[in-house]
């Protein structure tokens, strides 16, 4: 045994021993001096703790010179071996007599007495992460044989789940392997293949739900225990992964380093750059009207060029896109979520706002006409329109409370009181970042987070983390209707929405979906009143409250 492996075995089962509930099922056949044998034992408790399952048989090293194997089993043993490009592979099997010796027995169909995992390769020739990770892989496979009842019944499931989220459990229960057979899976990856038609490659996308905050032990479990089916997994994945997180996946496959995420999907550890990238199709977008179509789980990569003064409209149908802006020095501006049924309208140029000479509301402007696109179909076929845009023009100055222009910075502190509140002795909590509004007389109105980032942690026990962050900005136009000397109803149209929020708490999974937290129906009631009397409040020539008690904004020099 190397002293790596020594290391963390001892320092994984004094972790498992002093927290975790779930506990390996020991057994007589387990050479307990195996190198191996305990690697597994550990394994099994970690992963149960995972995926929220208890695992109901052993988990066995196989050592023929304990008990040995069937001649049915040992003739899928030898086959296996041949055809196998794997270093371990695991068996659905029983107890039996061999004769007067104790023997394993193959059997496919039955809920098996136990799990035995059986080396085709010399395992010192892998490093400690390889072999961890192999068998972290294999043992997935059986809480597959747990779930489904059987081996055969894990052997109907599609290749994407039944090979991708083990291959994805293997990685990262190791926080990625050093190269080995995983290096080709990553290579495969970029591929121009369907999700559904994938293996061992599929494990990418699954890594990349879990950095977007996705418990995927518990989602792998639901697809399991949904059916395993293509169809129900599907509907498990859309049921608990956001859009915006669906549209982020494809954009990776861009591979722009400079453009940072989600436009560069990485390996867990930089062993290597994969040679070769996504296709991506070229639009002219001087060429209006075009249509795209392709399948669902099936990431497209667009890049648009718009020549100057043109107005193109970006529609998506039956999916979700992300889309960026390459500034030119090749770095990325915003990310933003085009989301099913919804579009954004891009120009650049001289003529690209309204006839007043104001800026529309819904016009992105493009670095140079530069735009990329990556697509994901949700349910059935996307459709993605490329045609004339128009803008968006306010024009409103009449319709809006003039107190109200100008550039406004709010104060974080009441949002965190409202989304966090308790006092200190109960909650350690903060925020970063800020948000900042500019409202021009022509009732255009433009906000935006450079990002906002709130926590808050129980000082108490059973400890809990959560986080909320928001990003992005949002434009719209404004009218106003005076309530009183000092208040009144704000309303908002024509509004283009680039604001996303992530959620994460240590109890769950995250959440990322675009939109901003607010909502400009709540009202602002007087002290001495119940009724409500709008949703803004002039408190000084300098201050403003907005959309509740926790929106208080101070008009600031224009940056």
């Amino acid at each position: 045994m190397s002293k790596k492996i020594k290391l963390c075995l001892l320092l994984a089962c004094y972790f498992v021993s002093s927290s975790s509930i779930y506990a390996y099922r020991d057994d007589a056949d387990m050479d307990a001096s195996n190198t191996y044998q305990l690697i597994m034992n550990q394994t099994v408790m970690e992963l149960e703790g995972n995926l929220g399952v208890e695992l109901r048989f052993p988990v066995i090293h196989y050592n023929s010179s304990i008990r040995e194997a069937s001649s049915v089993l040992q003739s899928r043993i030898s086959s296996d071996r041949i055809i196998s490009e794997h270093e371990l592979t695991t068996y659905s099997v029983s107890k039996t007599l061999i004769g007067p010796r104790p023997g394993w027995d193959y059997v496919p169909s039955s809920f098996p007495e136990a799990c035995l995992i059986v080396p085709h390769m010399d395992l010192t020739t892998l490093t400690d992460l390889q072999v961890r990770a192999a068998i972290a892989h294999e043992i997935s496979h059986c809480f597959q044989f747990q779930i489904l009842g059987s081996l055969e019944a894990t052997m109907e499931l599609p290749d994407w789940i039944q090979e991708g989220t083990a291959a994805w459990i293997g990685e990262s229960h190791v926080n990625g392997t050093d190269g080995g057979f995983s290096a080709g899976w990553w290579l495969n990856y970029f591929d121009d293949f369907q999700l559904f038609r994938r293996s061992y490659d599929a494990f990418p996308f699954f890594l990349h739900l879990q950095r977007s905050g996705v418990n995927v032990h518990r989602l792998a479990r639901s697809i399991l225990e949904s059916g395993g089916e293509t169809s129900e997994a599907w509907t498990e994945i859309r049921n608990q992964v956001s859009d915006v997180v669906m549209a982020e996946w494809s954009a990776g496959l861009f591979r722009e380093p400079t453009w940072g995420d989600p436009w560069n999907v990485r390996y867990t550890r930089e062993i290597f750059t994969p040679p070769t990238s996504h296709p991506r199709t070229m639009v002219d977008g001087g060429t209006l009207p075009q249509t795209f179509t392709g399948p669902r789980a099936h990431p497209k990569l667009f890049t648009l060029l718009i020549p100057r003064d043109q107005l193109v409209e970006v529609r998506m149908r039956n999916g979700v896109a992300a889309v960026t802006m390459p500034r030119d020095d090749n770095s990325a501006g915003e990310t933003h979520i085009i989301l099913d049924s919804h579009s954004k309208t891009f120009c650049w140029g001289t003529r690209c706002g309204c006839p007043t000479g104001g800026e529309a509301s819904n016009v992105l402007t493009p670095h140079g006409g530069l735009v990329a696109i990556s697509v994901t179909g949700l349910e059935d076929d996307f459709e993605l329109v490329f045609q004339q845009g128009r803008p968006f023009c306010c024009g409103n100055s009449q319709g809006v409370d003039s107190r109200l222009i100008g550039y406004w910075e709010m104060d974080p502190n009441p949002v965190l009181e409202g989304w966090a509140p308790g006092s200190a002795d109960l909650v350690n909590k903060g925020v970063v970042g800020n948000s900042y509004m500019t409202i021009n007389a022509d009732g255009s109105v433009s906000k935006s987070y450079l990002p906002m980032r709130m926590w808050a942690r129980s000082a108490r026990r059973p400890f809990r983390r959560a986080s909320f962050i928001l990003s992005g900005s949002w434009r719209a136009c404004l009218e106003t209707r005076s309530t009183g000397p000092d208040q009144g109803w704000l309303k908002f149209t024509n509004v283009t929405d680039s604001v996303s929020q992530f959620r994460s708490s240590s109890g769950g999974s995250g959440a990322r979906v675009e939109g901003e937290w607010f909502q400009s129906a709540l009202c602002i009631a007087r002290p001495e009143s119940t009724r409500c009397q709008g949703n803004y409040r002039i408190l000084s020539e300098n201050e403003m409250r907005v959309f509740s008690s926790v929106g208080h904004w101070t008009k600031v020099p224009t940056r």
